[in-house]
């Protein structure tokens, strides 16, 4: 919670209409606003994939807040726009479809099984979960945490002389994710409208604080932040409509995806504990924004869709099967090493669903592969990340100082870098794709490189994948002993063996780029810093594994009894389904793994692609000659042949005879 300014005026009682010390600075009145209903009308708005979606008087107040509009100008997909040139929808459109397909995912189950108890209060803050979920991504995306995570501190490590224009900010965050700002913006967003949330136990159940700050933009009545439906009085003042401050710590646990550590500490409570929704039957609907079981979530719903729209033309359709088969019955923990061995309430389908299941993750893979993984895609988020990290130890984000508010963060800094602008909501509220255009057209000092790549990146002048080498990293592939992998595969340290790994072959392409014959006297280098290798592993949502496994299906005479049920403890068992019913369905592989080399010097390319292959084949060399030859085995202990292997095994014996 963010700490109060000093000058605020405070009260959970400034909702009666009174006009307290309310006036801005600048004399605008910030009294409190009553959010109204307009009766048998309702306010809409068109979408793309979904045709209409409804905005309450609630949403309405989200969405005009300075964080919720800042989503605007921040594209869903990056830097895709320069593989597919219609890919500029905005994390505004994506959030907008996510708050509507969790109301409609979570009304259908609570109308289908009244036993849950679900409320309209919690299908509103669902929806408001949905609406304010993506609402702490940087520019560009995922692009800038990677940016923050890798490429930054790499260049600081390289370049210790920046570390001066650092004195004084708060240091880089290393554990940096998107979900973490967005709780800090939430409170922004009801900061701009005069409210706060009140985390004294004995206060969580009553509606939310006013709070007037220099932040106010427009000061709403938290009585009037409510449940806006046919059902309800527009006049009543009932604790079971009105949003209180659990609601908001609620909303901010289905963001988070669990049970958030620094709200947990200040309520005394255990810390795998949640706080907005305590009772039995309402742990399901923590997985409808974001499944911790499954991974079959609204947010992905959405995004596979509006993603795969305009890339692909005459596409882009939701699951309805998906939305519309939901139920809630008990299935056995997903994960039992991170969770526990008992049983929990989820989402789950019957088992007419499961080809559709399969399907849906099997689209995470195509889209990962054709869109978000797709070597240009990649090569100019680099790029964008070269030109942040290049910028960041320079460039400077301006608070003006009737924005800068101790109550909007943990820190008050009138200037940050662009890596530190989390540390401040006014400094992150400017922080959007427009960052490349404001580098541009600066004149500050130290700030040549990054225009320089910027006027490339303008031209198209992108850096250039030149090898794409596939691997196979399955226990017994010959792969695994060119990069140095142990034996075994072990999933949690998998990925960062490899990463490590490819910084090394990094070094190494390098050393062997030394010093090739270009032409008459003329010779040409690979130095430190023209070359980029990566891992790139596009999966169908849980690495090797079948995704379907950690999903629960119910029989078709499983079904007849989510009826009957009148309390929860009565509701069937959902299982895993077996693999031998779907097999059809089912990929050849899960994932796919290859190591990709990027080269940002076009005059450099080849060399680069002549080096990488020389080495490949080098590699691939010395462990033929140290690996003993091992023919393949006909039959596996424990598995059936197939029949195309039965008929060999026979012609073998036959010529045997």
């Amino acid at each position: 919670m963010c700490p109060t300014n000093t000058a605020a005026v405070s009260s959970s009682h400034l909702g009666n209409g009174k006009r307290s010390s309310e006036d801005g600075a600048d004399g605008s009145s910030k009294r409190p606003k009553q959010l109204v209903s307009l009766g048998n009308k309702i306010d809409r708005t068109n979408d793309d994939i979904h045709s209409s979606i409804d905005l309450c008087p609630v949403v309405k107040m989200i969405l005009d807040s300075p964080p919720m509009q800042r989503l605007r100008k921040v594209k869903q997909l990056a830097t895709a726009e320069h593989v597919y040139m219609n890919c500029t929808h905005t994390r505004f459109a994506h959030s907008l479809g996510v708050a509507h397909l969790a109301e409609k995912l979570c009304q259908r189950i609570a109308k289908r099984q009244p036993v849950l108890k679900a409320t309209p209060k919690d299908i509103l803050c669902v929806k408001l979960a949905g609406l304010m979920h993506d609402i702490g991504h940087g520019p560009f995306s995922h692009t800038y945490e990677d940016f923050i995570k890798i490429f930054l501190p790499e260049h600081l490590q390289n370049n210790p002389n920046l570390q001066e224009k650092y004195e004084n900010l708060p240091p880089l965050d290393g554990k940096y994710k998107h979900e973490k700002v967005s709780l800090m913006l939430i409170d922004a967003v009801l900061e701009s409208k005069g409210l706060r949330i009140n985390l004294q136990e004995q206060k969580l159940d009553d509606p939310l604080e006013t709070v007037i700050t220099a932040a106010t933009v427009t000061a709403v009545d938290p009585l009037s932040v409510r449940v806006f439906d046919s059902s309800s009085n527009p006049n009543e003042k009932d604790d079971n409509i009105i949003l209180t401050s659990r609601d908001f710590v609620f909303i901010k646990e289905c963001i988070w995806g669990g049970p958030i550590d620094h709200i947990n500490a200040e309520l005394n409570m255990e810390q795998d504990q949640f706080v907005g929704r305590t009772e039995p039957h309402q742990e399901w609907i923590y997985d409808i924004v974001s499944n911790r079981h499954s991974g079959c979530d609204v947010d992905k719903m959405d995004y596979y869709a509006r993603d795969h729209r305009p890339a692909f033309k005459g596409s882009g359709e939701i699951e309805k099967l998906m939305i519309e088969e939901a139920v809630v019955a008990w299935g056995a923990c997903t994960d039992p090493e991170a969770c526990c061995d008992g049983k929990h309430l989820m989402i789950c389908y019957p088992t007419k669903v499961v080809p559709t299941a399969m399907e849906f993750f099997r689209q995470r893979f195509r889209l990962h592969k054709n869109i978000y993984r797709h070597k240009k895609t990649d090569a100019v988020g680099y790029m964008v990340c070269d030109i942040l990290k290049k910028a960041d130890p320079f460039f400077r984000l301006t608070i003006p100082n009737n924005d800068a508010s101790p109550s909007t963060g943990e820190d008050n800094y009138n200037e940050l870098p662009i890596s530190r602008a989390s540390h401040n909501v006014h400094s992150f509220l400017r922080l959007t794709d427009s960052i490349i255009d404001m580098i541009a057209n600066t004149r500050a000092e130290g700030l040549e490189d990054a225009r320089k790549l910027i006027r490339r990146l303008e031209a198209g002048d992108h850096y250039k994948c030149v090898a794409v080498q596939p691997i196979d990293l399955r226990p017994t592939s010959v792969h695994r002993t060119i990069l140095g992998l142990p034996s075994t595969r072990n999933s949690k340290n998998e990925t960062r063996l490899v990463v490590e790994r490819t910084k090394a072959i990094e070094h190494e392409l390098v050393e062997g780029g030394k010093c090739h014959h270009k032409g008459e006297d003329e010779y040409i280098k690979l130095e430190e810093g023209d070359l980029f290798v990566e891992y790139c592993n596009i999966h169908c949502g849980r690495g090797p594994n079948n995704p379907l496994q950690r999903m629960r299906f119910l029989q078709k005479h499983q079904m007849k009894c989510l009826d009957s049920a009148t309390n929860i403890f009565e509701l069937p068992e959902a299982k895993e389904e077996n693999e031998a019913t779907y097999e059809a369905q089912m990929p050849r592989a899960f994932e796919e793994n290859s190591i990709r080399v990027f080269c940002k010097d076009p005059s450099k390319c080849d060399l680069a692609k002549h080096v990488f292959d020389q080495w490949w084949l080098d590699q691939s060399d010395r462990v033929r000659q140290t690996t003993p030859f091992r023919p393949p085995k006909a039959n596996f202990e424990g598995i059936t042949p197939s029949p195309s292997m039965a008929k060999r095994d026979l012609k073998l014996k036959a010529m045997k005879l």
